[in-house]
């Protein structure tokens, strides 16, 4: 059998939503994808969803220049390695930069994921834009996470060819029982919940959240807000918390394993993420959203690059620009209308189904199914 190999500096255990993304991409493979990915931990053959991981020890510090080289150099060799133990077909890259400039001359056909920061970033430097155009233009084939991503890449390069893959919830996220999840997470059954999982770092949009609190919480007594995830940026915002005087509404869970991170999803009222993304950096889609929206959860989403298409606009949930006024009249309208907040849920276990099934049916075969511009 011939493999395709799968290059990615984003792959589990390290966690994320590209990293879970990849994953699930490994798992829909049923074997015939080898994997090339970091490791700290040094380099070691492993496997991973009925597939084989070759890792190659982390990357080093230093400028960024000098980690490109270093992971190109690592690519490289992991390419080697793989090659003594199995027949490659293709390379499927999980960045364009640097990988794609490996795989320059080879014989090898490739494929490219897109994000967002990995393609806008580049654009806006002057030595970065003509290598990434001639990766993507050069890609057989490119898959973007959302429809958004896919303008940027052919703003990169009008020839690209494209097809975009909207990121998928795993299985284990699925709705369950709202009080039974309370009951084991200890939260009161007649809290109001706010709920925000995320790398807590300023992107993130958390800051916005704390800053409505206090006037939520004067309407509504019993809200709380949990916020799940580690960062840079969470004691700042413990402070802020102080600072507003909610700081006992507020609870910081830090970083759990999935089956604790599905019954926060469940037992929540109303997940709630509003990025705010700096200079050369977007929301490509926000995976969060629609794990969120499988286990029958109602979204309030920040308007930036592909959020709208991982929240539906009052079918799964609310989207919304992410100042402040408009995100506490988003919360209010759910927070006073339980009917509307099930029924957005309940569509939302519908969206995450569909987005599951088109892409089992995307990946069940060989083909590169991607359309020409």
């Amino acid at each position: 059998m011939r493999y395709t190999v799968l290059v990615t500096l984003a792959f589990p255990p390290a966690r994320g939503g590209m990293q879970r993304l990849m994953g699930e991409r490994v798992s829909l493979s049923r074997g015939r994808v080898v994997v090339v990915a970091p490791h700290r931990a040094g380099q070691a053959w492993e496997r991973y969803a009925g597939s084989s991981v070759w890792r190659w020890p982390g990357h080093a510090g230093g400028w960024p220049g000098v980690r490109r080289l270093w992971q190109l150099a690592w690519m490289m060799r992991g390419i080697q390695e793989v090659r003594k133990r199995f027949e490659v077909q293709d390379l499927e890259l999980g960045q364009s930069l640097p990988f794609g400039l490996g795989v320059w001359g080879s014989s090898y056909a490739y494929t490219v994921w897109a994000f967002g920061d990995e393609i806008l970033k580049p654009l806006m430097h002057p030595l970065a834009r003509p290598l990434l155009r001639n990766v993507l233009r050069r890609a057989r084939c490119v898959y973007a996470i959302s429809s958004y991503t896919a303008q940027l890449v052919r703003q990169a390069t009008p020839a690209a060819r494209v097809s975009v893959v909207h990121p998928w919830p795993a299985a284990v996220f699925s709705s369950g029982s709202r009080e039974a999840s309370r009951r084991v997470l200890g939260v009161p059954q007649d809290v109001l919940l706010l709920l925000t999982v995320a790398r807590l770092e300023p992107r993130k949009g958390v800051d916005r959240v704390l800053n409505v609190l206090p006037s939520l919480a004067r309407r509504f007594p019993k809200v709380r807000y949990a916020v799940v995830g580690t960062g840079s940026a969470r004691q700042r915002w413990e402070k802020q918390a102080e600072r507003l005087g909610v700081a006992d509404r507020v609870w910081w869970v830090g970083d759990v394993e999935d089956p604790a991170l599905v019954l926060w999803y469940r037992a929540a009222d109303i997940f709630v993420l509003v990025p705010t993304p700096g200079r050369g950096e977007v929301e490509g889609f926000g995976l969060v959203y629609v794990e969120a929206a499988a286990c029958g959860v109602p979204v309030v989403a920040g308007s930036n690059g592909g959020t709208s298409e991982a929240v539906v606009h009052e079918r799964t949930g609310l989207v919304v620009p992410p100042r402040e006024a408009h995100l506490e009249s988003a919360l209010v309208s759910l927070l006073t209308d339980a009917d509307k907040r099930f029924s957005l849920g309940q569509q939302g276990i519908l969206h995450a189904q569909t987005l599951r099934l088109r892409a089992r049916d995307f990946f069940s075969g060989n083909s590169i199914a991607c359309s020409p511009q």
